[in-house]
């Protein structure tokens, strides 16, 4: 699981992978080297890479729960607004690879 919210896995498609990327504010290269690489250990190594390299203070939380959303693993974060008596979607930037071409 996450392989795929990490956008490590090989299933996970070029443009998720760049918008994933994105949001964790690390470097595409990085998701993309270890996908022919093998083993428990070698994916464990990767992902924990992936995290010591997010940005974002505070928000990495929220933006790992929205990659996760991207990757297809579950439906769009939704917050409760109180005044509204209402479910809105998420009140942080959702940057998507059209944004920054």
């Amino acid at each position: 699981m996450a392989a795929c919210l990490l956008a490590l896995s090989a299933t996970t498609s070029e443009q998720s992978c760049a918008t994933i990327a994105m949001l964790l504010s690390v470097e595409l290269i990085v998701l993309r080297a270890p996908l022919g690489a093998r083993g428990y250990r070698t994916l464990g190594g990767a992902i924990r890479r992936v995290l010591e390299q997010m940005r974002g203070g505070v928000r990495r939380a929220l933006r790992l729960l929205y990659c996760g959303h991207v990757a297809a693993l579950w439906g769009e974060p939704l917050h409760w607004n109180v005044e509204r008596n209402a479910y809105e979607r998420s009140p942080f930037l959702r940057p998507t690879v059209q944004d920054i071409e």
